[in-house]
């Protein structure tokens, strides 16, 4: 028996440190996808580090466990920045949940906010969840952690493109949120609200503005990395270049920009020149969390 679980890269287009003070946020979903591959076999845990939250929970299930092999594939090679850990966390809470029930359960009937729940005790609360929720959802998510509510969205302007880079940084989050003015995050509420609630309902101009004005008050509040600030100004010298931030904790993992879809061949030329890595773009936008049993040549998902 096989139990396979993938689930998105994520990377926030808004409300990054505003979803500590509860604000909605918009989170991007794409390829490459992490995966989990449950076996029956030698009990194995793989590599999962043990003060995780997928650590911490596999460790206190480890008698429901006995007798799976578990293997965590990161398609990023564990450069960080996509959301690696919330997904092995998915993966090990799904898998334990359908060991105590059943297949159907979990795919008729997954419940996100006990995942979400069980996430936050791990974690002490040290963050917000979103990005649990967010790749549970899949497309671009609307994620309200007050609620738990998500909601997966389509890319709604033809006329714009957005891309995502790897800087080759990496800074690791939950250190770093334990030193977060979390007071202070509460005043990126309001900017995070008005560019959520613009997305799709207002034009392309209106939406990138209020992002332009969200981004800023990160760079206001020195939530952006020194490394990650240089390659922003990279970017902002390019004339295509609509909008761009950085993304992840301290926005040092990834950058994400904003062009005019028309001016695609140019913004190639520049990736390429820069030798920058792209990770992602609109085309590559993907579903929420996925799961698929095998048992012998049968399938089921």
């Amino acid at each position: 028996m096989t139990l396979t679980f993938t689930a998105p890269s994520k990377t926030f287009l808004v409300g990054e440190y505003a979803v500590l003070g509860a604000a909605p946020a918009l989170i991007i979903n794409t390829t490459p996808r992490f995966a989990l591959v449950a076996t029956k076999g030698p009990t194995s845990f793989g590599d999962l580090h043990p003060d995780s939250a997928a650590g911490r929970w596999v460790k206190q299930r480890a008698p429901l466990l006995e007798g799976w092999n578990l293997e965590f594939q990161d398609p990023h090679n564990r450069q960080g920045g996509f959301g690696a850990s919330s997904s092995q966390f998915i993966f090990v809470h799904c898998l334990t949940t359908y060991l105590q029930s059943s297949f159907a359960k979990i795919t008729e009937v997954f419940d996100k906010q006990a995942v979400w729940n069980d996430h936050q005790v791990l974690t002490d609360h040290r963050g917000s969840g979103a990005d649990v929720l967010a790749q549970i959802q899949g497309q671009i998510a609307y994620v309200d952690v007050s609620s738990q509510y998500t909601k997966g969205l389509s890319w709604p302007y033809p006329e714009l493109s957005f891309g995502i880079v790897r800087t080759h940084q990496k800074i690791a989050t939950h250190e770093h949120l334990k030193h977060v003015d979390r007071q202070q995050m509460s005043l990126l509420v309001r900017p995070a609200q008005a560019c959520v609630e613009s997305f799709g309902t207002s034009s392309s101009e209106v939406f990138v503005g209020r992002l332009k004005a969200f981004s800023n008050t990160l760079k206001e509040f020195s939530l952006q990395a020194p490394a990650a600030l240089t390659l922003i100004r990279m970017f902002e010298e390019q004339p295509w270049c609509l909008l761009v931030k950085g993304c992840g904790a301290l926005g040092a993992d990834t950058i994400l920009y904003i062009y005019p879809t028309e001016e695609k061949e140019k913004v190639a030329a520049f990736l390429k020149k820069q030798r920058l890595n792209l990770v992602a773009t609109v085309a590559d936008l993907s579903p929420g969390l996925e799961m698929k049993l095998t048992i012998g040549d049968s399938h089921a998902g």
